[in-house]
C-alpha cells in the first residue's frame, strides 16, 4: 500500500508532480503537473457601505465600501482620504471578476445634459465603465442606481477600485442602505 504525501509548505509558482496510477488516454504520459495556485484556497472579497457617502460634483471619487462582509485574504484596504483609499490588493495572480453597485439618493437636481459614471479602476486609473447614466432630468424626485460587471487581469500586488462620478450641479451623496451599495471581487481564473 503506498503512503500519499502531505504537503505542508509549496512556494506559490511551483508545480506539483503527480503521477498517474491508471493508464492514460496519451501512451506513455504517466507523470503531469498542476500548478500551485489550482490548490489555494479561493479568493473573494465583499463589501457594502451603508452611510451617505457625499460624492462630489464634476469629479470621480473612489466609494469606501466600508463595511466587510468577507474577505479571504484581507486584500481590501478601507478608506476615503488619499493616504488610504479604499481598493482591493490581488493576493494572488490571475484573473478577477468584478461587480459593482450603487444608487444615489432621490433628488430632482438631474438636468437633462447631467450624467453619473461607475468605473472600474486598476491601479488608480480607468479600466472599464461598468454603468453610465445620461440625461436623467427630472422634475420630480428620482433615485438613479448604476451598477456593473467586468473582469480584469491582476499581477500579485495590483489594485482594483470603483470610482464614481456625476455632475448633477452640486454634491450628491449615496443612499445610505448597505443592500444597494456593494462591490464583490472574486478570481475566476
Amino acid at each position: 500500500m503506498s503512503k500519499t504525501p502531505v504537503l505542508n509548505y509549496v512556494p506559490v509558482g511551483s508545480l506539483i508532480p503527480l503521477r498517474r496510477e491508471t493508464p492514460t488516454v496519451l501512451p506513455g504520459v504517466a507523470d503531469f503537473h498542476v500548478p500551485v495556485s489550482l490548490f489555494l484556497a479561493p479568493v473573494y472579497a465583499r463589501y457594502t457601505q451603508g452611510d451617505a457617502q457625499s460624492i462630489p460634483n464634476g469629479g470621480a471619487t473612489v466609494v469606501d465600501f466600508n463595511v466587510k462582509v468577507y474577505d479571504t485574504h484581507s486584500a481590501v484596504i478601507v478608506g476615503r482620504v488619499a493616504s488610504s483609499l479604499w481598493r482591493f490588493i490581488a493576493p494572488v495572480k490571475g484573473l478577477y471578476a468584478v461587480s459593482a453597485s450603487i444608487l444615489f439618493v432621490s433628488t430632482t437636481t438631474w438636468a437633462d445634459a447631467d450624467n453619473a459614471q461607475l468605473t472600474a479602476y486598476k491601479n488608480g486609473g480607468g479600466y472599464s465603465v461598468l454603468d453610465r447614466k445620461d440625461s436623467y432630468g427630472s422634475a420630480s424626485s428620482v433615485y438613479m442606481g448604476l451598477g456593473g460587471v467586468d473582469i480584469m487581469e491582476l499581477e500579485v500586488g495590483e489594485s482594483l477600485s470603483a470610482y464614481v462620478y456625476q455632475n448633477s450641479g452640486g454634491a450628491l451623496a449615496i443612499y445610505g442602505d448597505s443592500g444597494y451599495n456593494y462591490i464583490s471581487i472574486w478570481r475566476v481564473g
